[in-house]
């Protein structure tokens, strides 16, 4: 193969990674303006000067797109969760998750149409493309495990866990990690934690603290504190 070749064939893969990339960051300005729903392929088009056609020589529909937008935002979440974990190794599992909470927070804050998009839409949840957006969800999970089962009481739940509820609870984790050993007591905690963190940042991102006088950097510490009391 000659040099001219390999340099045309690096060049078109370059230009064409760019175009991707374009179009992403076009397609993240239509959700910050109009959420999900509004995700215009014509509009993207139209803003980048190419026609409808070109643009589907990168993305083959709107869901394909979508699909992209929402792994790659997982991921995103994924890695400033799992990068948090790594700065706070010689902490205790209590301050680590702590540290982990908060970054789930402000990647929420710095970016809450994306946020919106995962845990806000019917979009996040997997269903247009499981095979890359479940794996890429489940690494904040398994951020949230790593700690909550060093921190979790030897006491047991209170109530404890039925039968039914864990019995799905540990084909939940099996289904994702076949290997899976963690307790189900601590797959609720987790679970649990996962649920009540989204609450909060859901209510912050709207502004429903600012409405009622309430300063959420406290609310959320409160809130972390109670899940690891």
């Amino acid at each position: 193969m000659s040099l001219n070749v390999q340099y045309e064939g690096s060049r078109r893969t370059h230009l064409r990674h760019e175009m991707s990339a374009n179009i992403r960051r076009c397609a993240y300005e239509q959700l910050a303006a109009g959420g999900a729903e509004s995700l215009s392929m014509n509009a993207i088009a139209k803003k980048l000067g190419v026609s409808g056609p070109a643009l589907y020589r990168y993305y083959a529909s709107r869901e394909e797109l979508l699909a992209e937008l929402v792994t790659e935002s997982w991921e995103e979440l994924a890695a400033r969760m799992e990068e948090t974990a790594a700065g706070a190794s010689r902490l205790s599992a209590a301050e680590r998750f702590r540290a982990e909470a908060q970054a789930y927070r402000r990647w929420a804050l710095d970016s809450p149409h994306r946020y919106r998009l995962l845990n806000g839409s019917r979009f996040g949840t997997g269903a247009l493309d499981p095979e890359r957006i479940v794996p890429a969800a489940h690494r904040t999970m398994i951020v949230v495990l790593g700690a909550l089962v060093e921190v979790s009481s030897p006491r047991g739940l209170r109530p404890p866990l039925t039968p039914e509820l864990s019995a799905q609870l540990l084909a939940w984790a099996t289904s994702r990690r076949p290997d899976s050993s963690v307790p189900p007591e601590v797959l609720l905690r987790g679970l649990l934690a996962q649920t009540r963190i989204h609450g909060v940042v859901s209510l912050e991102i709207e502004g429903y603290f600012d409405q009622l006088g309430i300063d959420a950097d406290l609310l959320f510490d409160h809130e972390v504190d109670a899940l690891l009391a």
